[in-house]
């Protein structure tokens, strides 16, 4: 992979993980489908690398939408059943560990790497008007 890392520092790594958590919780995972959702799935690569792992975030732009979703990215891949149709901001997440220790804290932290880009920090707006089993992104370090 040709990007380079962005230094994620412990509380700041911690708080993206549990934003990532909460909206798995309050979207269900993307698993329930209603007449106001779309089922999205397709590929996450970062110039040209297939993502290993993360987590991809649907979060409707607009009002009367249906609720945010969320899939786990594996292998380069999400599927996820319950995208609001609409505008929708599109948020990736993934982050690899270190290896190193961050101390300062109660407890030392893994150092956490984002291997996203900061330019897609406040993520990707796309129009949602059905199902799609081709919706890729595509992103660039440069």
């Amino acid at each position: 992979m040709t990007a380079g890392p962005w230094r994620l520092r412990g509380r700041f790594a911690a708080g993206i993980a549990a934003a990532g958590l909460l909206l798995l919780g309050l979207a269900g995972c993307g698993e329930e489908s209603s007449e106001n959702t779309a089922r999205l799935k397709g590929s996450v690569t970062l110039d040209g690398d297939p993502i290993a792992k993360g987590t991809i975030n649907f979060l409707p732009e607009e009002p009367g939408q249906a609720a945010p979703a969320s899939a786990q990215i594996a292998a380069g891949q999400y599927d996820v059943k319950a995208v609001p149709l609409g505008k929708v901001r599109v948020q990736i997440i993934a982050t690899r560990e270190t290896g190193r220790m961050i101390t300062g804290s109660s407890e030392p932290v893994p150092e956490v790497l984002s291997i996203i880009p900061p330019k897609y920090a406040q993520g990707i707006s796309i129009q949602v008007t059905g199902d799609n089993s081709q919706q890729d992104f595509p992103l660039t370090s440069n």
